[in-house]
């Protein structure tokens, strides 16, 4: 009778560990919203502040390049600046709801 009981409880534990083993990866859907990359540029010499370069992909596929230099204490306020973003702030910094317009 204990070792019927002991092979139950392997079982058990191992079926439980099967089951919170096995993750269900949520299902990938095409985005509607415009993807933004930003990459670093080449600076010039005659140049002040950082430069980078904004890629802006709508949903269609189009891209569209921006290249900015700024004096700007971050991407993001220097492409608000730009008014290539625009947002709202929140605890976390600015929240971004529109892109390249």
């Amino acid at each position: 009778m204990k070792k019927l009981l002991s092979l139950l409880l392997v079982l058990v534990m191992v079926f439980t560990l099967v089951a919170c083993s096995t993750t269900n990866a949520p299902e990938t859907t095409p985005s509607t919203e415009p993807s933004v990359e930003a990459t670093d540029a080449p600076t010039d010499a005659a140049s002040v502040g950082a430069s980078f370069t904004v890629v802006v992909t709508d949903v269609d596929g189009t891209e569209t390049t921006f290249q900015y230099t700024s004096d700007a204490e971050s991407v993001g306020a220097a492409l608000l600046a730009e008014g290539l973003i625009a947002g709202d702030p929140s605890d976390y910094g600015l929240y971004v709801t529109t892109v390249n317009g």
